[in-house]
């Protein structure tokens, strides 16, 4: 009887300590995943998501991992189109900028040659381009 109840607690020990091993192995697998996640994600790769399913620790962990990927990529779409504008608007003001010069700098040299039958006038307007 004694050799039954030895075996018994020999096989639920060993049933144990390999139930044990499996969710270590099972939780470090998870936790391989989340680095390599986060590793994805500060290479640059901000497209990527971790995907764990379950209501564990490392589940919402990869959630919140995501929402800030998720917080980060929005940002930089947004830096990029405020960029964009500026450059936009920068390539306005400059030609804004030129375009009545370019004019002013026509009717300087037009009365500097003598061309024109009225200086008067193109005098007239210069000033009126440069108020």
């Amino acid at each position: 009887m004694s050799w039954a109840l030895a075996a018994v607690a020999v096989i639920a020990f060993g049933a144990g300590a390999a139930s044990g091993v499996l969710i270590a192995s099972r939780r470090r697998s998870r936790m391989l995943r989340i680095r390599e996640g986060i590793a994805e994600l500060a290479g640059g790769n901000l497209g990527h998501r971790i995907i764990l399913p379950g209501d564990d620790d490392a589940a919402r962990m990869a959630v919140e991992i995501n929402a800030l990927a998720d917080a980060v990529q929005q940002e930089r779409e947004a830096s990029g189109a405020r960029e964009e504008a500026q450059r936009k608007l920068l390539a306005n003001i400059s030609h804004d900028l030129r375009t009545p010069i370019a004019s002013v700098a026509g009717y300087v040299d037009a009365l500097q040659r003598g061309l024109g039958d009225d200086p008067e006038r193109y005098l007239a307007i210069i000033a009126a381009k440069t108020e």
